[in-house]
């Protein structure tokens, strides 16, 4: 070739070279293109393509592995098959060969395995044949006699040979012929060494990649992870060869996932895809959001998987990547599926028969069952093993749908498409999967013929626990023991097997969880059955059937059924109620004694005026259990955990948002001289979505059937509910406190608080105020409130002792809670879901520093004489959801630490309100119970009757809806009776 002909690509290539290695590699795939488009158009049956020029391979080479990460596959494919087909014109036959075997290696890429093979065959001519998926090194010897005998230049023979033993090992992996894939990797490995071409150097990274990956796929971690350690050094500068890079990085945190380090694994993925995001990769950056939406769903964070696919399916299609877009659609039906329940629902009453589905922003689920078996969309996929993982999830989909006998049939025909893989991983799971639908298949059974039936899918998930537990596989571990376990209760035999077998389960699950950040560790363990919510999952499975059976009997065996039904609830709220002090106990070391709750006290223990709602929220169901006066009902709805939670957070989101806008408004409004407020954009959507909650909870058809005398409901909240202002649940067209009084209870009857009445007819008079706003960060309203309180007690005739600033001291602050019988603190406050010893008030040192009265501090106190305690502070109810459904907060510390009645803020209490609410609670308190006096300071906050009082619109919910009543809401001793005219005076500021 004449340099002086062809002086532009000789610059062209210096130029785009140097670009590439800047790590401009958006500049230097269009430098290459260029060239590339050059070479093909201008001297199409010139020289240039007679020749096999090292710039001409690395142009080819740039180009195919830039356009795969910046998604310019089909133009790049393109280009390479009409250069393919000049250089074959031009009888340049080794330029021909080179650029289609990059074509395969590209399609192998993509996972077009069936057009790899055909650009494979139509080689045959100069590559010969061999057996691949049976290739050893000494068949391979003597097949590279052989191979490419047109090709007589020994640099050019080695450079094919090595790209083809790349490309047929990346195949057989596609076929899952993993050992046959790493011998022939092994082998080109030989063509990739010294004294050997450096374009042919080049293809040394990606078959120990390759090779490290075929260990991975076949179930051999600790050997994949050695070859990449070993291999970071040589791509850890991600500018020269960014495709390796992140490679190697992904396929590690696919080995932290395998094993159960999930915290790292995510960590590995994160930062694969910020450098893809960072240097513009477009299609590596689709491909890296399918994967960590993949892993969310694993992790059971399907809402926010389903987020994150809605706008990767959006930019996909943005940007013509049709498959990364329907793969995105294929996941978020996968994550839809997730959090779908498969139980059936049972009505509070009799007279709904209708089963509610919880379709609100939380995610729109349902019942419906699926028993398509033949193969759905899956999207293509390099990885054996991704692809076989899709199909896993489709079984999961088919089994939570209620398809058992569409599983079945799938995992047959998976058996045919993936049992002939020589990977142990792989076989495995298929294992797994036929214990999944045998277990799934005898559950369907009655009880009376599947004990023994049992035995078949106890041995085959301890078949696969063994494999898992060789690979290190530890989530798989987990989940099979899991499975063993529950075989084994539903066989009711052997109990201590059985228990031993589901504490090394939740010995497992819990180290699966620590490998997590905290914030994410919640969310893991949201639908992980523990060992007693499994017990209460069957006693609720018996206590339907029972409820069945009686809608099914004649009329004359309805009343013995219907008492031996109530009888089956009060044995399940024993198991409920007796399960919660000893976790509390062992959480916090505060006194937990579990007051065994006898049937008549269940069925007497309320006032007429007075109904008792029970939450359990399990991992694929909410129980519902209402009592009140003599009668006892149960109702079940197929609503997920992770639906609840995401809804409570949602509704959080959305209350906060608000606010913050409404905030923003109102200073600007009052710099100009305006009053109006900007209009309320998330009223509606707030609304509907406390309404589609309340029907989730089956509240609003329990309230709709309240009696008319029926004026107070004490809710006994489960998991997040704890985190749900209640009094803002929308019933109808209207809040439910204003049906009735709403008031949050630890437990359903008041057994130790009527025994302390008793015993606190002469309690002392006395009231402690403490007020602290910090320097560092004052409260403003803080001295009008305090004014209002020491008003209020001494009203009452009570003995005020105050505490404000440095005065107000951890000990000082104890001991007088200890000698009081109403407390008012006003104060910051600090919550820490992973720290229950930062979590609590803010007081100030001597010094002036912040102190912080923990719940820790609490729990080893005792206030014997205290009947009610108002916090005003931030954060002061909000609840540490422990994994085993243990809620451990500020209120329900003081509770168990004596006080009767504590009200508490779910969230930042608004400063400038404060002094109004506070001021008409304890007036109300005169002549009302606690439940009743806050509910009357609540609708006069949304009625906007106590605005003029606070000097703001209190009309939101963030501003009312806060605060709730905790523990028993009786009328207050130390407070004087009297009448209270509504528009009396209040008290001064």
């Amino acid at each position: 070739m004449d340099d002086r002909e062809y002086t532009w690509l000789n610059e062209g290539f210096q130029r785009a070279e140097t670009v590439w290695r800047e790590g401009k590699h958006r500049i230097a795939l269009d430098v290459y293109i260029d060239l590339l488009i050059r070479m093909v158009s201008e001297y199409g049956g010139g020289p240039l393509l007679q020749r096999m020029e090292a710039a001409h391979l690395v142009v080819i080479d740039r180009c195919a592995d830039l356009a795969f990460l910046f998604g310019y596959g089909g133009p790049s494919d393109d280009l390479l098959m009409c250069y393919a087909s000049l250089t074959a014109d031009a009888g340049n036959i080794s330029a021909a060969s080179y650029a289609t075997l990059k074509r395969t290696q590209y399609a192998l890429a993509e996972g077009r395995i069936e057009h790899a093979e055909q650009l494979l065959r139509s080689m045959c001519d100069q590559v010969g044949t061999v057996e691949w998926g049976a290739a050893t090194q000494q068949t391979l010897m003597q097949w590279e006699a052989t191979a490419f005998p047109s090709i007589k230049d020994t640099g050019h023979r080695t450079l094919l040979l090595s790209r083809l033993l790349l490309c047929t090992g990346r195949l057989q992996m596609c076929r899952g012929n993993f050992a046959a894939a790493i011998a022939i990797l092994s082998r080109g490995l030989a063509y990739t060494g010294v004294n050997v071409p450096d374009i042919a150097h080049r293809a040394e990274i990606p078959m120990r990649l390759f090779i490290a990956q075929s260990h991975l796929e076949c179930g051999e971690l600790g050997i994949a992870e050695n070859q990449l350690v070993e291999l970071m050094p040589a791509v850890q500068d991600g500018s020269r060869d960014p495709g390796a890079w992140v490679r190697c990085v992904e396929l590690r945190a696919k080995i932290r996932m395998l094993q159960g380090e999930y915290g790292e694994g995510m960590r590995l993925h994160r930062e694969a895809l910020d450098h893809c995001s960072a240097a513009g990769f477009e299609h590596a950056v689709n491909q890296a959001m399918l994967t960590r939406a993949y892993m969310r769903i694993l992790l059971n964070q399907a809402f926010e998987a389903r987020e994150e696919l809605s706008e990767l399916e959006h930019r996909a299609e943005n940007m013509g990547d049709g498959a990364s877009a329907a793969h995105a659609r294929i996941l978020m039906n996968l994550a839809r599926k997730r959090v779908s329940s498969s139980v059936q629902g049972v009505s509070v009453y009799r007279a709904w028969q209708g089963k509610h589905t919880f379709t609100g922003a939380a995610g729109d689920s349902g019942n419906e069952v699926e028993n398509d078996t033949n193969l759905p969309a899956i999207h293509r996929s390099p990885s054996f093993l991704s692809l076989f993982e899709q199909h896993v999830l489709h079984v999961h989909q088919l089994v939570d749908g209620g398809g058992v006998a569409g599983a079945r049939q799938y995992v047959d025909t998976m058996h045919e498409m993936f049992g002939e893989s020589d990977s142990r991983l792989i076989a495995a799971h298929l294992v797994m999967l036929d214990g999944i639908c045998r277990y799934i298949s005898v559950s369907t059974l009655p009880p009376s013929d599947r004990s023994l039936m049992f035995v078949e899918p106890t041995h085959l998930f301890n078949d696969a626990a063994v494999e898992f537990e060789r690979m290190g596989i530890k989530p798989m571990v987990w989940e099979a023991t899991r499975l063993r376990a529950e075989c084994m209760l539903r066989m009711e035999h052997d109990e201590a097997g059985y228990r031993d077998i589901m504490r090394e389960a939740d010995v497992l699950v819990h180290e699966l969880a620590e490998s997590l950040p905290p914030e994410d560790r919640a969310i893991y363990m949201v639908n992980k059955w523990t060992d007693e919510e499994k017990q209460l999952a069957l006693a609720i499975d018996k206590l339907m059937q029972l409820h069945a059976d009686r809608g099914c009997a004649p009329w004359f065996k309805r009343p013995m059924l219907r008492w031996k039904e109530m009888r089956a609830i009060h044995e399940v709220m024993c198991r409920i109620e007796g399960h919660r002090p000893r976790v509390v106990h062992d959480r916090t070391g505060s006194e937990a004694v579990a007051h065994q709750t006898s049937f008549a006290r269940r069925l007497m223990g309320c006032s007429p005026r007075r109904t008792v709602v029970a939450f359990l929220v399990l991992p694929d169901r909410v129980f519902v259990v209402l009592s009140g006066w003599m009668q006892l009902r149960f109702g079940v709805n197929p609503v997920t955990r992770s639906q609840i939670r995401e809804a409570v957070r949602q509704w959080h989101r959305l209350i906060h948002d608000d606010v913050k806008q409404r905030t923003r408004a109102f200073h600007f409004d009052r710099r100009r001289g305006e009053d109006s407020h900007p209009r309320r954009n998330t009223d509606q959507e707030r609304d509907t979505l406390a309404l589609e909650l309340a029907q989730a909870l089956q509240l609003d058809h329990i309230v709709e059937r309240f009696p008319r005398w029926v004026v107070r409901l004490t809710i006994l909240p489960d998991d997040c509910l704890h985190g749900f202002p209640f009094a803002a649940m929308r019933i109808g067209s209207c809040y439910l406190c204003e049906r009735c009084a709403v008031s949050i209870a630890f437990e359903p009857y008041r057994g130790r608080e009527v025994r302390e009445w008793r015993a606190l007819r002469h309690t002392r008079r006395k009231a402690l105020v403490v007020g602290v706003s910090p320097a560092f960060d004052p409260l403003e309203g803080i001295d009008g409130e305090l004014i209002v309180v020491k008003a209020a007690f001494a009203a009452n005739r009570l003995h005020v002792e105050s505490l404000e600033n440095q005065s107000a001291d951890k000990e000082r602050v104890l001991e007088e809670l200890a000698r009081c019988s109403v407390a008012h603190l006003a104060c910051h406050g600090r919550f820490r879901p992973d720290a229950l010893g930062d979590t609590g008030l803010v007081l100030l040192s001597k010094d002036g520093g912040p102190v912080i009265l923990s719940c820790l501090d609490l729990a080893a106190r005792r206030f014997p004489e205290l009947q009610h305690i108002t916090l005003t502070a931030c954060w002061s109810a909000d609840s540490y959801v422990h994994p085993s459904r243990i809620i451990v907060s500020l209120a329900d510390t003081f509770w168990r630490c004596g006080a009767s009645s504590i009200l508490g803020s779910l969230w930042p209490a608004a400063d400038a309100p404060a002094h109004a609410i506070v001021e008409r609670f304890y007036r109300y308190l005169r002549r009302y119970p606690c439940d009743l006096a806050l509910q009357r300071v609540q609708r006069e906050c949304f009625s906007g009757d106590l605005n003029r009082q606070s000097g703001m619109d209190c009309t939101n919910p963030f501003y009312w809806a806060g605060y709730q009543m905790y523990g028993s809401p009786r009328r207050l001793r130390p407070f004087r009776r009297g009448l209270i005219s509504r528009n009396s005076k209040p008290l001064s500021v």
